[in-house]
């Protein structure tokens, strides 16, 4: 037992030496930290509260929109706002490319996609294959599309449909912008309304609430604050979703924000949006995902409609945090129109 007190005030020792010769290395500006004990780091911050994305937000009133913490030994920063989060993403895309380390990998030895796919890039290389420019299997691609095959088995779309059903059945009203439906199911400019109602799911409840760790590849900065080389850069798009001084009423379901006065559709109203990332690791499949949410919607919304089964209560639209943002279960009945009956 005092052994191990020992071994205890030793790693604290320590851990208040790094910190303190940090403040002393020199004047450069670091993001505040959460405290943290040796060994977990400030994991003790996070035991009590599994919804991470609603308290990495809260987190900010506290330590501001850029701060840090230990996930163990590892230096994490976190980023809740968009002028952050677009400076890792876009500006600075290259230096906060980092992801899994591929030093294990073992040309003899092939175990799983990852190797497959690093073992393709080395025989491009070895080979002095003369690709055209953007074709190349880049570091930046093969994760990506580890990242995406990954993604794709969590059922991302399939997650964005059932909040689009939840909402849609909290807000009944909303079906009334739609016209009769009468439009082929691809004839997306004449649906501006849909296409709208989708860009707000996706903004009130994104399906990553936070985006995919980067790492730092060299010693760098975000906004006036140093990062260190190595460091796990997270970015909250709950956060930067629901930004007060970025979009008005942010708890609000309302895909009226993504029409102009005349109706037509904005892709954007505010720079505070990216439900699928951005810069040189954004979604691949973003394009496929979004057609697919349209024309499932439109087909749906042609056909039926859609009501709470009596007897049933519908659930409040809070999310269970996880790899992807599950939306609660409910029961939902569907009843096919008129015009359809006869078909």
């Amino acid at each position: 037992m005092a052994l191990l007190i020992a071994l205890l005030l030793m790693l604290a020792l320590l851990s208040l030496r790094k910190v303190a010769k940090r403040k002393q290395e020199s004047k450069h500006k670091y993001p505040r930290c959460l405290p943290s004990l040796p060994i977990i780091g400030s994991l003790l911050h996070f035991v009590r509260d599994p919804q991470l994305h609603l308290l990495f937000s809260r987190l900010q009133q506290k330590y501001g929109s850029l701060y840090s913490f230990y996930m163990g030994s590892n230096y994490v920063v976190m980023v809740n706002n968009y002028q952050h989060a677009k400076e890792v993403l876009h500006k600075k895309g290259k230096i906060f490319g980092g992801r899994p380390h591929t030093e294990t990998f073992n040309n003899d030895s092939i175990n799983d996609l990852m190797d497959v796919l690093l073992k393709a890039k080395l025989n491009t290389e070895n080979n002095n294959s003369h690709l055209l420019p953007g074709l190349e299997l880049t570091d930046d691609y093969l994760l990506m599309t580890v990242a995406d095959i990954f993604g794709a088995g969590v059922e991302t779309t399939a997650t964005v449909l059932k909040w689009s059903i939840l909402y849609l059945l909290h807000y009944p009203e909303v079906t009334l912008h739609y016209p009769n439906m009468a439009q082929p199911t691809s004839d997306r400019q004449h649906l501006p309304y849909l296409e709208a109602t989708i860009s707000e799911v996706l903004r009130i409840q994104p399906v990553a609430p936070l985006l995919i760790p980067h790492e730092a590849l060299e010693d760098t900065s975000i906004g006036e604050y140093i990062i260190p080389k190595g460091t796990h850069v997270i970015i909250n798009l709950w956060s930067i979703h629901h930004d007060e001084k970025e979009w008005d009423k942010p708890k609000e379901f309302n895909p009226g924000r993504f029409l102009d006065e005349d109706g037509n559709r904005i892709y954007s109203p505010s720079p505070s949006y990216f439900p699928f990332g951005a810069g040189i690791r954004v979604c691949l499949g973003e394009a496929l995902a979004k057609m697919e949410l349209f024309l499932f919607l439109a087909w749906t919304l042609q056909r039926f409609t859609l009501s709470v089964p009596e007897g049933h209560v519908l659930p409040e639209p809070v999310g269970k945090f996880g790899v992807v943002l599950q939306a609660p279960e409910f029961k939902v009945k569907v009843t096919l129109r008129e015009a359809w009956k006869e078909k």
